[in-house]
């Protein structure tokens, strides 16, 4: 008899190679490649007809549970996961390729590649769970591509001399772990570093946080409240996902690593001072939502175990990378949008109700939900960095020309159309002393954040999508 969490792995790969066998029956090896890994619920979820009873043969067949039409009539809460870590019911949910409901979020990013003269694939993966998870199933992923590729062309091609990997969101996250295994790896076994893939590139990537999860957890999102039926039935279903735990704001280890990064290249740190702030006391430095002695500043829906999972695999994501890999990573960011910065927690009112807010949320800039701070790996240097010129909002940054025509300069030629960002400014210190995080005066807080409707450019998927992503 199968174990519950073997049989899901086995159907979770099952998905992958059905759609890799889909992507190698057209693949040109006279193409570069690219791979996008999208953000937080960018990958469709399908959800087995019925519960695991310890055979994979009656499992029945599997249907979209993120995202359909059934969300309208409450399938949202099936999403749930048990305190087991197992798909509420044990039934089994494997990610499928992108949403598709009428249209996918990655519909217009897929054309543009094929446009463009790109082979193109896309990685899902279940963003409910801990990216360690997904980082291991990108590295399948990636082995069985250019495995299959091989077989089918007699070993004549290796598709990874040309793969570039373009991550929205939290796929940069995913995609930072899998560094991580490939550093580990020729660590522990020699691995050739040079044959693991070209480059990758992150778009909107929160390396350290943004306070987007926090409104989720707290107030849920007004259109899937309605489709759960009620706030309250939307946020314990989001709260029992300890993937979006590691989207929160860094942890003080990170943070004085964060720095120390910095001031090794003679840099001064873009975030100016540590996000999480007591409300009463901003200026106190011990404040720390993660340690245990701030325990009873933290709500009571904020998962004690989720937060230390993260933890860990915060510290696991910023272990520093030899310089072959880290040479090949890159980052596409945005500074155009009013973005919280800095969460500041009324300790003294931790658990409000649903229309107050147990923290305050200072404005910085970036693209409306990651600050510009965050979006950039410490230890990437300035000409591994471009700043987007766009007024789109975070949802919508893969498919922004000037985005899409980045990275396909990068995947052709090794740079961007532009190859050094120009600095961010922070601005001068508010009139207590305080300085803000990581601030820039020319595109100052409270900026308004763009209209998007069905249709409104070729370039942008219908406002739904906007109104159900959690980053």
């Amino acid at each position: 008899m199968t174990g519950y969490f073997q049989a899901r792995r086995a159907e979770v790969e099952r998905a992958m190679l059905e759609q890799i066998d889909r992507f190698v029956a057209c693949y040109d090896p006279k193409r570069e490649t690219v791979l996008v890994v999208p953000g937080t619920t960018g990958s469709q979820l399908d959800r087995s007809s019925r519960p695991f009873s310890g055979r994979l043969d009656r499992l029945g067949g599997y249907d979209p549970v993120w995202l359909d039409t059934g969300a309208l009539w409450g399938d949202i809460a099936r999403l749930e996961i048990d305190a087991e870590r197992r798909d509420v019911g044990d039934y089994i949910i494997v990610p499928n390729g992108p949403i598709a409901l009428y249209v996918s979020p990655y519909d217009y990013t897929e054309k543009y590649f094929a446009r463009h003269g790109f082979n193109y694939v896309l990685f899902s993966y279940d963003w409910r769970r801990p990216l360690d998870e997904a980082a291991a199933q990108l590295d399948f992923f990636v082995e069985q591509l250019a495995d299959r590729i091989a077989a089918r062309h007699r070993g004549e091609c290796d598709p990874r001399a040309q793969l570039t990997v373009a991550c929205h969101s939290m796929g940069g996250l995913v995609a930072l772990l899998y560094l991580q295994r490939l550093r580990r790896r020729a660590l522990d076994f020699g691995a050739d570093l040079s044959r693991c893939l070209h480059r990758i590139v992150t778009v909107g990537t929160p390396f350290y946080g943004t306070a987007a999860p926090l409104n989720y957890f707290h107030f849920g999102k007004p259109l899937l409240n309605l489709m759960c039926g009620s706030r309250e039935t939307f946020v314990r279903v989001v709260r029992s996902f300890p993937g979006l735990a590691v989207l929160h704001f860094l942890d003080r280890a990170t943070y004085k690593a964060y720095r120390d990064a910095y001031a090794s290249r003679g840099e001064a740190p873009e975030l100016a001072r540590y996000p999480w702030r007591d409300a009463a006391h901003p200026d106190d430095e011990t404040f720390d939502i993660y340690d245990d002695r701030s325990a009873n500043h933290r709500p009571s829906w904020m998962d004690a175990r989720h937060l230390a999972s993260a933890h860990i695999l915060r510290r696991e994501m910023h272990v520093p990378l030899p310089e072959e890999i880290l040479s090949r990573l890159f980052h596409i960011r945005l500074a155009r949008h009013g973005t919280c910065g800095e969460v500041r927690w009324r300790c003294e009112k931790k658990d409000l109700g649903e229309t107050d807010t147990p923290y305050e949320q200072v404005n910085g800039v970036g693209d409306d939900t990651v600050p510009y701070w965050s979006a950039r790996y410490c230890r990437t240097p300035r000409e591994r960095l471009w700043d987007a010129n766009s007024d789109v909002s975070h949802a919508f940054l893969m498919e922004d020309e000037g985005v899409l025509g980045a990275i396909a300069s990068l995947a052709r030629t090794g740079a961007f159309p532009s190859a050094i960002a120009p600095p961010v400014q922070p601005l001068p210190p508010e009139a207590d002393g305080r300085t803000p995080s990581g601030f820039r005066a020319d595109a100052g807080a409270g900026a308004p954040k763009p209209e998007y409707a069905w249709g409104a450019n070729p370039g942008q998927s219908p406002q739904l999508f906007g109104e159900i992503g959690f980053d």
